[in-house]
């Protein structure tokens, strides 16, 4: 169960391993990089907005893990829009992921090689919550930050958020904790370093005194 707010809608995210089953390699390539079914109607909520900066090799990894996994009980595609729903779609609250790919304006070029990997994690990682130009996004589910907001942090300190998903100050983040604990430990300490180096290149960003 993704998002269940009976005035919005229901989501529930389908099971996985029978979805790739279901589908030939192209067509899961498709769906992640370009947000479109075989039949050429676009999927909604999956960030394909962040996976069409994937590049070719790391995408071909993403489905030949896919295919490794096990079959597994769960459930189909499901869910229902409430009344608000059709409204949000209708007034670009809610945007499928076609719209969103289409909308995207690419984020800054890197400013230096320490830089050039954190920028394609700062878009293929990052972006899914804090927006393609990683400023920041408001959804039912979670608000994100301007990704300016690292001007503020130490090196040592944007390590931390990102293992632990604890900031500055220390308040509970939600969604960001929730990451920190279940995907950003999979960056390497040298990843986190040039995502670093890259988000203190974007305009305005500052480094902390």
């Amino acid at each position: 169960m993704l998002f269940d707010q009976p005035i919005i809608g229901r989501l529930i995210v389908p099971n996985l391993p029978a979805s790739v089953r279901a589908r030939s390699d192209t067509e899961l390539a498709n769906i992640i990089r370009n947000g479109l079914r075989p039949d050429g109607r676009s999927v909604f909520v999956m960030p394909s907005e962040a996976f069409n900066y994937l590049n070719d090799a790391d995408r071909g990894r993403i489905i030949a893990f896919l295919h490794s996994l096990p079959a597994t009980p769960g459930p189909g595609p499901g869910g229902f829009l409430g009344p608000l729903g059709p409204l949000g779609i209708v007034i670009g609250q809610f945007k499928m992921a076609a719209q969103l790919i289409a909308e995207t304006v690419p984020v800054p070029q890197a400013a230096s090689p320490d830089a050039v990997t954190g920028r394609y994690i700062a878009q293929s990682v990052c972006a899914h919550c804090h927006g393609t130009n990683l400023g920041g996004q408001t959804t039912p589910a979670f608000v994100s930050p301007d990704q300016h907001i690292v001007a503020a942090y130490s090196a040592e300190a944007f390590t931390r958020l990102m293992r632990t998903g604890v900031p500055l100050g220390g308040q509970k983040l939600g969604m960001l904790r929730e990451e920190s604990r279940m995907n950003l430990p999979l960056l390497t300490d040298a990843e986190i370093a040039s995502l670093y180096s890259y988000l203190h290149t974007l305009p305005d960003a500052q480094p902390p005194r």
